[in-house]
């Protein structure tokens, strides 16, 4: 069962398809909704010691879409095919390609969720189930496919214009909330800097260039610590690449050497504002050397040097200075986009527009609609609509509502790190950008003795059916308890992912720590990064099976235990867990209901039924009443 290829958006059949704009993050437009169904078709699967093993790239995508809930035929027929072939996975002991790159499932994780599917225990019958859950899917996803192929010579480019195309041709309700869906559980990371970033790229490409968009180019995505090779299927093709650090990619170099020899891959603009080593800086002025970047530019400080904030630029400062500026391009708009985003990004003189912004991407909005809509408002030179654009509006007024509802449960179970500061830390890399997780109000601290590294398990918000974003929690925590120094948010003992709060400290070089307390391919900044602590090969795993993930105490001693063993000065693990009163709440509602409920009944009785009458008691009971009487009066004559 296969998707068909949708040839206006495959580079290799397309050979003017030749800019890719990257966004950092990940996500999937709708022009490219066969091959995303076709991924998920076709999923590269493998089992180990906790059950199944997907591609990095598709893991969350994976996990969103098998917890999804809802009665649509169409994801259910989506879930189905995915599961088959989770369920169709070798057995460990098979020799199967590297895993390097995939991402763990667990078992009792697809059992939580896909019960109703009926999972045998033994991988034989799996693979038998896998069959059956195959052909189940393949009727439906069949027939939705032709609705997802571009109409023969009519340009169709943008993510509104591939919506209205699917419902007109399909007329499937079901089929356009799937695909939305589909788009939707693919979207994480990224940040006001590379959007506007990207989006500076894109109207240049449009205006300077005369490149269509949909066409000649478009918009794709590359997370931090991410191979290049990602980008493979895009033949033939230049990339532009802002607001990503070169130390995010340690493989850089050779990978990219090796995309332009075996996939005439190379990069037409390489601009970045992060802190960089002598060695990244000559290995990108070879490239250059080699032809195989074109304009490069960096405005980071060196490694562990400092800049005055008015040296400060952000990727958006960068692209529009070297590609707008002073150019019959550049407007009003543009300006204010990249004084938003610099805003953004070291969170000082922040806007309604930026804040609207920020909440957006860190709620999940699909980057790609979000740059469509910053790219409308420069081509008409009024970015203040978007602050009356109810698509952008909408949402975050919603998504602001329903972070401010996590608020309780983010305080029920809160263990607190505290570890000495460090003497001799490095000076803090401001230059590279607090980043809109930076809540604005917690970037300038005195420095202190002691630390405070808040552990929490990822909260979910209900009225969004996801996990709060550590953005969102970044914000949140640091208004609720302002001496909080970092943040440790866990999706259970899966995923870690960390953040400074406190930018006057710089005892944890964040990048370097998280693959010690993971894997060696963890990392990221040195103020956010992720890693995946089960993945440590010295992982108690026996010590954490079962256990509840809202209980984060057991995990944050074994945390405070790695850092121990790290060289750090760890004084106390505390629990500062508040007791919900939602429990308490809820039980004298209860008790209210129920009594109500009897006094109902009793009025009820009385007024229907003439023996429930008082007057009918009381005759009823007259010999008891009467024996009551008597006794009292023979109390009375006691002496």
């Amino acid at each position: 069962m296969d998707a068909p290829q949708n040839n206006g958006c495959r580079p290799e059949a397309n050979q003017q398809l030749r800019h890719l704009v990257v966004i950092h993050g990940a996500g999937v437009a709708l022009a490219e909704s066969t091959q995303t169904i076709n991924k998920l078709l076709h999923l590269e699967t493998g089992r180990d010691k906790e059950g199944y093993t997907v591609p990095r790239r598709q893991a969350r995508a994976v996990r969103m879409l098998l917890m999804d809930d809802s009665e649509n035929p169409v994801i259910t027929a989506f879930q189905k095919a995915v599961l088959a072939n989770l369920l169709a996975a070798p057995p460990p002991d098979t020799p199967q390609k590297t895993q390097t790159g995939h991402e763990s499932i667990k078992a009792g994780f697809v059992l939580r969720y896909c019960a109703s599917f009926g999972i045998p225990l033994t991988i034989k019958q799996q693979q038998t189930r896998s069959r059956q859950l195959r052909a189940e899917s393949e009727s439906i996803i069949t027939q939705c496919l032709p609705a997802l192929q571009p109409p023969d010579n009519t340009a169709i480019a943008t993510e509104f214009q591939w919506m209205e195309h699917i419902k007109t041709v399909s007329g499937n309700q079901d089929l356009v909330d799937a695909v939305l869906k589909l788009r939707d559980v693919h979207e994480t990371g990224g940040d006001l800097d590379t959007v506007a970033s990207a989006v500076f790229y894109g109207w240049w490409l449009s205006q300077a260039r005369q490149l269509q968009y949909g066409r000649d180019w478009r918009f794709v995505f590359l997370n931090y610590h991410e191979s290049l090779f990602a980008l493979k299927d895009y033949a033939h093709c230049r990339l532009y690449m802002a607001d990503l650090p070169a130390g995010a990619f340690p493989d850089l170099p050779d990978e990219i050497r090796a995309l332009a020899k075996q996939y005439d891959i190379s990069v037409a603009r390489f601009e970045d504002h992060h802190p960089f080593t002598a060695e990244q800086q000559n290995n990108l002025k070879k490239l250059q050397d080699e032809k195989l970047i074109g304009y490069l530019a960096l405005s980071g400080p060196l490694q562990g040097a400092e800049q005055p904030p008015e040296e400060w630029r952000c990727g958006a400062d960068m692209v529009h200075a070297s590609t707008l500026e002073k150019t019959v391009a550049d407007n009003e708009a543009a300006r204010t986009l990249r004084n938003t985003a610099h805003a953004e990004d070291f969170v000082t003189d922040r806007t309604p527009l930026g804040e609207m912004l920020t909440t957006l991407i860190k709620g999940g909005f699909p980057k790609i609609e979000l740059a469509e809509c910053l790219l409308q408002a420069i081509r008409e030179n009024n970015i203040a609509s978007l602050r009356n654009d109810p698509r952008l509006t909408t949402p975050a007024g919603e998504w602001d509502a329903s972070a401010q509802k996590t608020i309780p449960a983010l305080k029920q179970a809160i263990h607190v790190i505290h570890v000495a500061a460090a003497k001799n830390a490095e000076p803090p890399s401001s230059a590279m950008g607090y980043g809109s997780d930076m809540p604005e109000f917690a970037v300038t601290r005195k420095a202190k003795d002691s630390l405070a590294i808040y552990v929490i398990p990822a909260v979910r918000d209900e009225q969004r059916g996801r996990s709060l974003p550590v953005g969102r929690a970044c914000e949140l925590l640091a208004k609720e308890y302002p001496a909080a120094d970092y943040l440790f948010y866990c999706y259970g003992t899966d995923l870690l992912v960390a953040r400074r709060l406190n930018n006057s400290d710089t005892t944890f070089n964040l990048g370097s720590l998280m693959p010690q307390i993971g894997h060696a391919g963890d990392g990221g900044h040195t103020g956010a990064a992720v890693c995946r602590p089960s993945a440590n090969p010295n992982f108690p795993q026996p010590l954490f099976s079962g256990r509840d993930n809202r209980n984060p105490g057991p995990f944050a001693k074994y945390l405070a235990f790695r850092l121990a063993a790290l060289g750090f000065d760890i004084m106390r693990v505390e629990d500062c867990s508040e007791e919900s009163v939602e429990p308490l709440q809820q039980g004298g509602r209860r008790i209210l209901l129920v009594l109500a409920a009897a006094l109902a009944i009793g009025i009820a009785l009385a007024a229907l039924l003439p023996s429930f009458h008082p007057d009918a008691i009381y005759e009823s009971n007259r010999g008891f009443f009467r024996q009551v009487e008597q006794e009292q009066q023979e109390d009375d004559n006691l002496p």
